[in-house]
């Protein structure tokens, strides 16, 4: 797996499919098409796949995870879901995405641990996809999730990640009850005064407070 990650590293993306296949060729004749260990390695085949367009990749991914899914293996089962939700998230496509992110969710929520940084990055993406389409109650719902979550955590990187998720929906939403309170544990967070996203996120704030 080192020389695949190696070959991605290097922008060798033809070259990385080529290993990624052959692995997965080999782990099926050893350990069977139906085997989590080859599930996990088409997975990964699918993302590259799916990451340089090639429409085999959304295939390969779902078919990988029913796999995972027969062989109740939840925490890998979580952590692909979380992955391809992401991905999903990322090219902007909210129908794809947003029911990913939910069987995401589902699947965390069988592992004892509660897997917090991974729900609130869901949550995250969950509050950006609903949040691009207007749909503000579920964005500020899915903010206030991240938020408590990256709580649990505690991550202080999460619970910044999280927290500015938050101000940015609640700016948009013009909830100043909400921003008030996640603007005020944003502030408590050690960070650089000097970033600029964070001068202007302050900066939309601000106008929003003193909006009449």
């Amino acid at each position: 797996m080192a020389v695949i990650v190696l070959l991605r590293l290097r922008g060798d993306n033809a070259g990385h499919r080529q290993e990624l296949q052959r692995l997965l060729a080999a782990e099926q004749s050893l350990f069977g098409a139906d085997s989590v260990r080859a599930a996990l390695t088409r997975f990964h085949l699918g993302m590259v796949r799916a990451l340089d367009g090639d429409p085999v990749g959304d295939a390969d991914i779902q078919a990988a995870g029913q796999i995972v899914e027969r062989h109740r293996a939840w925490q890998e089962l979580a952590t692909m879901r979380q992955q391809w939700a992401l991905l999903l998230a990322q090219r902007g496509d909210p129908a794809l995405a947003l029911p990913v992110i939910d069987a995401a969710l589902q699947a965390l929520a069988r592992l004892e641990d509660p897997a917090a940084a991974m729900h609130a990055g869901l949550q995250r993406a969950r509050a950006r996809l609903y949040l691009a389409q207007g749909q503000l109650a579920q964005a500020l719902r899915a903010a206030g999730e991240a938020v408590q979550m990256a709580d649990l955590s505690a991550d202080t990187d999460e619970q910044r990640r999280s927290l500015t998720t938050a101000m940015r929906v609640a700016i948009a939403a013009a909830d100043r009850s909400a921003g008030a309170v996640w603007w005020a544990a944003l502030q408590r967070l050690p960070g650089d005064a000097q970033d600029p996203d964070l001068a202007e996120l302050a900066r939309q704030w601000q106008a929003l407070e003193h909006r009449p």
